[in-house]
């Protein structure tokens, strides 16, 4: 039934931009989604957004293969194939971060992608109904959008020739980990360049975000609601700790709590907060958390991968 099961859940791609100092949380993502992604992966693609050598991403694909067991697809890709050869020299690697995690889908052989950063990991089992709900991807929505994201989304309806007038009236924070439906990327790219643009200006040039330009360009042709389904975005199963958020201690409580709800499943851990100090410390909730999904065998080698990554983020 396992097997049946599979075969009529949607197929998607694990997707993950990443930065050469986040190696470490990478293959931390890779074990984890070994250990409970059960859901019908067809492959893992990595995209390098970093000066690697061709070499370095070999003995990277071997690393992942490694934890896979070649029992599903990896590639790995580096970011100058998708963008431009020396786009890393002209472009912060913010932005062609976001700009990567679009154009991708030039590589995608499934109707959907999870797209992923670095820091998101898994701390429980994922099942499909985690990810689609009849047959849809689920979004988590909130009422209008935050303060925090007023420029950015004025910037995306710009770009997709949207009245600023017009209010939304829901929101999917854009943050990871975001399904992405592969077909609507592509017709994205095809509306950019029939209004004499690309994915690379309107983000690297024009103040647009990737999953706020995906959301605008849906919701300009009132397909969102019909393809996603909607849940509230207080039953996200993710907890982020961002660089600079949660800000207010009531925001912490609440995620710390979260992270021992069973409704949770992934876990995000932004690399500063690894090396920056901060009213309260999450270090202790978090390893309790990997020692006791398996992640680590005891609370010693948890310890020893947080100070390690920490003393690596250190060096140049």
């Amino acid at each position: 039934m396992k097997f049946l099961r599979h075969v009529l859940s949607p197929k998607i791609t694990i997707v993950t931009i990443v930065f050469k100092k986040e190696l470490p949380l990478l293959m931390l993502q890779a074990k984890s989604i070994k250990m409970f992604a059960n859901v019908n992966l067809k492959s893992v693609i990595i995209v390098i957004n970093d000066f690697f050598s061709k070499q370095e991403a070999k003995e990277l694909g071997k690393s992942y293969n490694q934890i896979f067991e070649g029992k599903v697809k990896v590639e790995i890709i580096l970011g100058a194939e998708l963008i431009r050869e020396n786009y890393l020299f002209d472009i912060s690697g913010w932005k062609a971060q976001q700009i990567l995690k679009l154009k991708v889908h030039q590589k995608i052989e499934t109707a959907y992608y999870l797209s992923l950063d670095a820091k998101n990991h898994l701390i429980r089992e994922l099942q499909t109904k985690d990810l689609f709900s009849r047959r849809k991807p689920i979004a988590y929505i909130k009422e209008n959008s935050a303060p925090y994201w007023i420029q950015q989304i004025n910037s995306s309806k710009k770009v997709l020739d949207i009245s600023n007038d017009e209010n939304l009236d829901y929101f999917i924070p854009p943050a990871t980990p975001y399904i992405l439906i592969t077909e609507e990327v592509k017709n994205l790219s095809i509306f950019l360049t029939s209004k004499n643009t690309s994915t690379d200006i309107a983000i690297s040039e024009r103040g647009a975000t990737e999953y706020l330009l995906y959301y605008l360009y849906l919701g300009r042709y009132n397909r969102a609601k019909t393809m996603y389904c909607f849940k509230k975005v207080g039953d996200k199963n993710a907890v982020t700790f961002f660089n600079k958020a949660p800000r207010s201690n009531q925001g912490m409580t609440k995620s710390l709590q979260s992270l021992h709800s069973h409704n949770t499943k992934w876990l995000a851990v932004h690399r500063n907060r690894f090396v920056l100090d901060y009213e309260v410390d999450i270090k202790k909730h978090i390893i309790e958390i990997w020692v006791s999904s398996g992640l680590f065998e005891s609370a010693k080698s948890a310890e020893n991968f947080w100070s390690n990554f920490k003393r690596s983020l250190g060096n140049p």
